[in-house]
């Protein structure tokens, strides 16, 4: 999914000739923490609120501060996997969009991007979640998917986490299956570390129910 397909303007970017308490009062509306600063088409940077708030003459122009402003920005080609990175590195609220032409053509809300991955994870897709933990050079994606299909199931998202001071990495699987008893057996019999499971297993309802049946033997 590219930029492009989730660019939103419902805010309108701020001009320079507007005052500091123009800028204030808009951030205030739209509960958001920056805003672009565009004179025509040209996007100039980021307005930020704490910025802002420091400034004594709320009557100024907010041009006065544009050669201090930040010029964070995403071409609309790229992908939105990009884009977090950026929303990370400069804590934004909004992240600007701007054409080949450096032309502003709209910004994402981290409320986009949220639901944006939420559509690219695969997190409305019904499965089960499982965290395997592997050395970097032992991860092979294709290997992994091997190993699932094998058991007639199918990877609908994976993602790469790395701890801090560690060699490690933590793989997270989305398998479309609400049992994932057999692929754990078969991760395990190949001696991969299976750090969690997040599923709903039969086997564990099996001996739920004889649990129950036993503390009602016991009642009678």
């Amino acid at each position: 999914m590219l930029c492009a397909d989730i660019i939103d303007n419902f805010i309108s970017p701020l001009k320079p000739t507007v005052t500091v308490a123009h800028a204030l009062s808009v951030m205030e509306e739209y509960k958001v923490e920056h805003l672009p600063l565009v004179d025509k088409k040209a996007y100039l940077g980021m307005i930020s609120e704490e910025e802002l708030l420091c400034v004594e003459d709320t009557e100024t122009e907010v041009s006065v501060y544009q050669k201090e402003l930040i010029r964070p920005a995403i071409r609309d080609n790229q992908h939105i996997f990009a884009a977090f990175d950026l929303f990370d590195k400069f804590q934004l609220t909004l992240l600007p969009v701007v054409d080949d032409q450096e032309q502003y053509a709209g910004y994402l809300s981290m409320m986009d991007m949220i639901e944006a991955s939420a559509n690219l994870g695969a997190v409305r897709e019904q499965g089960s979640i499982l965290v395997l933990e592997m050395g970097v050079h032992d991860y092979s994606l294709a290997e992994l998917a091997r190993l699932v299909e094998g058991n007639d199931a199918k990877v609908l998202s994976a993602y790469i986490t790395s701890p801090l001071d560690s060699t490690k990495i933590e793989v997270t699987l989305k398998i479309n299956r609400p049992d994932l008893s057999a692929i754990i057996q078969t991760f395990e019999r190949y001696e991969y570390i299976v750090k969690a499971s997040f599923h709903h297993s039969n086997s564990e309802n099996d001996l739920r129910r004889k649990f129950d049946s036993f503390m009602h033997y016991l009642n009678m």
